[in-house]
C-alpha cells in the first residue's frame, strides 16, 4: 500500500489546513488545494504545482516550498550516507 492510499480525507484536511496557514491563503483557496491534494496525492502534489489553477502568488509561494522540501529531503540523504559509514 502506497503512502496515498494509507491517508484518509480527513488527513488530508489537516494537511491542507497546514499548507494554508503556512502559505496564507483564503478559505476558498485552502479548498481548492485540498482538492488538488486528494486527486495527486500527498506524494506527487508538487509534481503537479504548474497546472494548478491557483494565484500566481500562491504558486511561486508552493515553488518555493518546494525548493526547501527538496533541499531538505538532499540534506537528509547526505547526512544518510554520513552516518552510514561515509560516501564510498
Amino acid at each position: 500500500m502506497n503512502k496515498q492510499q494509507s491517508i484518509n480525507l480527513a488527513e488530508y484536511k489537516y494537511i491542507s489546513s497546514l499548507l494554508a496557514q503556512l502559505l496564507e491563503v483564503d478559505i476558498y483557496t485552502e479548498e481548492i488545494i485540498t482538492g488538488y491534494i486528494e486527486n495527486f496525492g500527498v506524494d506527487k502534489f508538487f509534481n503537479n504545482i504548474e497546472i494548478m489553477d491557483l494565484p500566481s502568488e500562491v504558486i511561486d509561494k508552493l515553488e518555493n516550498l518546494q525548493l526547501i522540501l527538496e533541499a531538505l529531503e538532499k540534506e537528509k540523504e547526505i547526512n544518510n550516507l554520513w552516518g552510514n559509514g561515509g560516501v564510498r
